[in-house]
């Protein structure tokens, strides 16, 4: 195949990217930068600082560091009591404080922003306007805003922080021509009060890829990142370092720019992710996120009395430690400590669920696989139905559906009082004659919100039906929403004997939401303008979250409530979106959604009154049960290897006995192709399962791989000769 001109400038252009990735991280794991980490809180200038921005006489700022040269707009000097010499500004429109890059700002290796400043409000009912803390196009931007309209006070958010993209190739005009899209966006704090001076610190380490937030030297939010690449802070050099640009009656103190992630107060050492695995009568931690700089720490696991495990960090490596839970049934208090040179430095403590769930009617087996009445199954699940399409989704091949509440515009049932209970028997019953499995909506709590009361009516009302599959645990939820998912999980667990499943539409939620499911899911939705690249990407973080202790389902798009939000995916699409996932590491798939249509008027989404998009849905998931015996085998830890390497080209094989297949999907909307080297393998022959006139041959344990856009192909393997 002749490879188009484009496609090739794209790769190319993302090797040349690739390799930048490389010589930043390497910048970054210096002994310099990683020495660095740690830090300190001083506004004194040292080495690591870029500038030490003080007021001077006359509305102007003085660099301590007499390396750079701040302009000035809008500020008088005035005399403050708290901090003394200050800048003041006020009502002018093109207020600020702005400093020229010329070359001499390096965050490759880090970045700690850190300024005072003083909101001034005149009353109550007249907030500042607040405006833009610290910016530099195409590196980051951060925001104080009123915040009148949630909670009385302003907060620090930060609006993004930019990291390297990739060109991918596009088809329209409207879709995005670099993948990853845009920055990342986190709340920097809590509301914070006017008329008074607060110190703000905004800090990140391409290292550890963390971004921290600090409000009067207190950490306050910590946002990790978990892309496998290096992630070097954005910089351009064209781009000047603003301070408070436009914002107006506020006060300015010092300002501290450094080129490393400093630790405003002492850091715990480490993340800790607590997993309860019943299906494998266990309990498991993760510990990741782990400071070099405090290496060695001690950690033991605990319960009441009984030590569970002990053991010393000597590297910055993720662990994963196993143990036998102290009870047989019900939950536990697990203790994690560690110390360093002796002294405390971290301590949790959470309640833990313990039980043997092996012989319950709908579970999940020690390779992660959904288990009904005793069958491995690869879910496919589709959300959202009224009682009259369950037949059709049954016959479509569905493994699992979640009901609509009729004459509600809810689009879940909620199953948490005697009406909605009675009509999720309704859907039970009829769920059982058409051998499909419903989703039970109500979740772990009564209500949602903050409310904490557990879903006992319906928990107790309907775990028993031999149609229920799963409940859902948690849909997209907030991070202190998430907090308080742990210890329900734990108590409904006690309860039902039904997996949960919770699913994210944030990267940062991975981790911690793992902890409150048998199921982790996401939904990424790159239809129509992303990159397919995010279904991978999403699906890999997924499995990394749980350190592949739970399996990870993945939910697709497929449905349009305004031409402008339109995700219904053509065939190939969903097609793509699907073996991208699979061979991603995704143990089951979802459709969202079937019907979203308000249930009083009937107006809105329902994929049933589009023929076209009944057919994808058809051929699709039909492929996909006919291929269930493959499916459900766990993708091989076998090493795949990809030259020159192709982040669009994503490859899995699943081997069982004497059963293999490769999994081939293309992210791009262009053709792509590579050489696969599998580790092991000497000879190889392979047919495409839905083509047999496409055909591969493996020799010497290499395959050139030619794929059209977004194409994705299983071959079946045989005649196998091992070997390297």
């Amino acid at each position: 195949m002749k490879r188009h001109k484009y496609t090739t400038t794209v790769f190319n252009d993302a090797r040349r990217l690739f390799m930048l990735f490389v010589a930043s991280l390497m910048c970054c794991l210096t002994t310099d930068c990683a020495s660095a980490q740690q830090g300190n809180g001083t506004t004194t200038a040292d080495d690591h600082t870029i500038m030490l921005l003080q007021p001077g006489t006359n509305g102007t700022m003085i660099d301590a560091k007499n390396v750079f040269t701040p302009e000035v707009k809008g500020a008088t000097t005035v005399s403050d009591a708290s901090l003394g010499q200050v800048l003041q500004f006020g009502d002018e429109a093109n207020n600020g404080i702005r400093v020229k890059d010329d070359g001499k700002i390096d965050f490759s290796c880090g970045m700690t922003l850190d300024i005072w400043i003083h909101l001034e409000q005149p009353d109550e009912k007249t907030p500042n306007p607040g405006g833009s803390v610290f910016a530099k196009a195409g590196s980051f931007s951060t925001m104080i805003r009123d915040n009148s309209f949630d909670v009385k006070g302003y907060s620090f958010s930060i609006g993004s922080l930019s990291f390297p993209t990739v060109p991918v190739v596009t088809t329209t005009d409207t879709q995005y021509k670099t993948y990853p899209v845009g920055g990342t966006s986190f709340p920097g704090s809590e509301p914070l009060s006017g008329n008074r001076w607060v110190r703000i610190t905004l800090t990140y380490d391409p290292a550890m890829k963390v971004a921290r937030s600090w409000i009067d030297g207190k950490l306050f939010w910590t946002e990790y990142f978990s892309r496998e690449e290096a992630l070097p802070l954005q910089n351009n050099v064209n781009s000047a370092l603003s301070f408070v640009a436009g914002m107006k009656n506020v006060r300015v103190g010092e300002i501290h720019v450094s080129n490393v992630a400093r630790a405003i107060e002492t850091l715990t050492p480490f993340e800790t992710y607590v997993h309860a695995l019943p299906y494998r009568k266990q309990s498991a931690v993760i510990i990741d996120h782990i400071l070099s700089s405090d290496l060695p720490v001690n950690v033991v696991l605990q319960s009441g009395n009984k030590q569970l495990q002990k053991l010393s960090l000597t590297d910055a490596k993720r662990k994963v430690v196993f143990f036998d839970a102290p009870v047989s049934d019900g939950q536990y208090p697990l203790s994690i400590k560690a110390t360093s040179n002796g002294k405390e430095v971290y301590s949790r403590v959470v309640n833990v669920y313990a039980g043997d769930d092996t012989r319950d009617p709908v579970r999940i087996d020690e390779k992660n696989r959904l288990v009904i009445n005793g069958k491995p199954v690869f879910p496919l699940y589709v959300y959202h139905t009224f009682p009259e399409d369950v037949p059709l989704l049954a016959k479509l091949g569905f493994t699992l559906f979640s009901a609509r509440y009729p004459n509600d515009v809810a689009f879940s049932l909620p199953t948490r009082d005697d009406k909605s209970i009675a009509i999720a028997k309704q859907f039970l019953d009829l769920a059982k004659v058409n051998d499909i499995l419903m989703v039970a909506n109500g979740g772990i709590f009564a209500h949602g919100g903050t409310n904490t009361q557990m879903n006992t009516k319906g928990n107790e009302a309907l775990d028993d039906h031999p149609a229920l599959g799963i409940w859902y645990g948690a849909d997209e939820p907030g991070r202190n929403r998430i907090r308080q998912l742990q210890p329900g999980y734990a108590e409904a667990k006690q309860k039902i004997t039904r997996p949960v499943l919770s699913v994210t539409n944030r990267f940062d939620h991975l981790e911690t939401l793992g902890e409150t499911a048998d199921i982790l899911g996401n939904d990424p939705y790159p239809i129509p303008n992303i990159s397919f690249r995010y279904v991978a990407d999403f699906t890999k973080a997924s499995v990394k979250a749980v350190a592949g202790l739970k399996p990870v389902w993945t939910v697709i798009p497929q449905y349009q409530y305004t031409p402008s939000d339109n995700k219904r995916p053509t065939e190939q699409e969903l097609r793509s979106m699907a073996y991208i996932a699979i061979a991603s590491g995704a143990q089951g798939l979802g459709i969202y959604a079937w019907d979203d249509r308000n249930a009083i008027t009937k107006k809105g989404w329902r994929t049933g009154d589009h023929p076209e998009d009944v057919r994808i849905l058809e051929t699709v998931i039909g492929e996909l049960n006919k291929l269930q015996d493959v499916l459900i085998i766990p993708n091989s830890t076998r090493v795949l290897t990809l030259a020159p390497d192709n982040p669009a080209i994503h490859v899995a094989i699943k081997e069982s006995g004497q059963d293999s297949y490769l999994f081939v999907a293309n992210d791009s909307r262009g053709a792509q192709e590579a050489t696969l080297s599998i580790a092991d393998l000497q000879s190889v022959d392979g047919v495409d399962v839905h083509d047999a006139s496409q055909k591969l041959s493996i020799r010497g344990g290499k395959v050139h791989l030619q794929l059209s856009p977004l194409g994705a192909r299983i071959y079946q393997l045989s005649n196998i000769q091992e070997g390297g």
